[in-house]
């Protein structure tokens, strides 16, 4: 994997990047779009009553047993809920101001140019699971179908769900790695321990948040906004640090010594917000 990709983030993000050598990957839970279609939608089966009952509905239509279809739901739930993202973009995009203004907290925000043997080595020290890497798909079209298929590909439904935008987005030009954290599950053999033997795959939407935790050892509903990737060593795929156009002095030297302390390349501040 060759080539560059820019990540906009704050100046707060950059520092932690560095000092504690760790990269920020964010649930797609917390920032989804709601007005697109495409951008994690799946989660509104386990959120959405209509969409849920449809859910079950169109799964006994294919042939699902009433366990197959909690199996499925577990699944859903844990590529839904449990995928972390670190999202960049690619050179066109980040002359783009938008970027600048919603990533990279307008005023102080900061742009990166990573090498993309970060991600190479993302994966080579998380291979189970392993993580995801790959540009985002912009259409107005929704493969839903993926859902019914008997059997289920964990990575092929990542890339299809949660690797797709409508095209009001396309200027972003995403490349986005994801991660699969299930570190608090009970395990991925899908055994259903619900208390009341009575219960067992209820499918029930009024029960649903209830059985959903029995598959978790200590957490409920409480899943982290954010996940870490540890001992980054990101320092040594940072091509370059751009300032925003709009940055203070004292800003610029905060940059620049952090960039002096690292032995980073510091290119200046953006000319305008729209090139670089």
């Amino acid at each position: 994997m060759r080539g560059s990709v820019y990540k906009f983030l704050s100046f707060d993000g950059f520092r932690d990047i560095l000092e504690n050598r760790r990269i920020k990957f964010s649930s797609l839970n917390y920032w989804k779009k709601n007005e697109d279609i495409n951008e994690n939608y799946v989660q509104n089966i386990l959120e959405d009553k209509n969409e849920f009952n449809k859910f079950v509905k169109k799964c006994k239509t294919m042939g699902f047993s009433d366990e197959e279809i909690w199996i499925r739901i577990y699944e859903i739930y844990i590529c839904s809920h449990r995928i972390y993202a670190f999202c960049t973009s690619d050179k066109c995009s980040s002359r783009s101001k938008d970027m600048w203004e919603t990533y990279a907290k307008g005023h102080d925000g900061i742009r990166l140019k990573l090498d993309l043997q970060l991600f190479e080595h993302i994966k080579k020290e998380n291979k189970e699971p392993e993580p995801v890497c790959d540009f985002v798909n912009y259409g107005d079209g929704f493969d839903i179908d993926i859902l019914y298929e008997k059997e289920f590909k964990n990575m092929i439904f990542r890339k299809r769900l949660f690797y797709n935008k409508i095209e009001k987005y396309k200027v972003e030009k995403e490349f986005r790695c994801t991660i699969l954290d299930i570190k608090n599950t009970d395990g991925l053999g899908l055994v259903m321990m619900f208390s009341d033997p009575d219960k067992k795959y209820d499918l029930k939407y009024e029960n649903l948040n209830d059985n959903l935790k029995h598959y978790f050892s200590d957490e409920g509903d409480n899943v982290e906004k954010d996940c870490y990737f540890l001992n980054a060593k990101a320092d040594t795929f940072i091509q370059s640090v751009q300032l925003n156009s709009h940055a203070t002095e004292e800003d610029e030297r905060k940059v620049l010594d952090i960039c002096e302390k690292y032995k980073l390349k510091y290119v200046g501040k953006a000319k305008t917000q729209n090139l670089l």
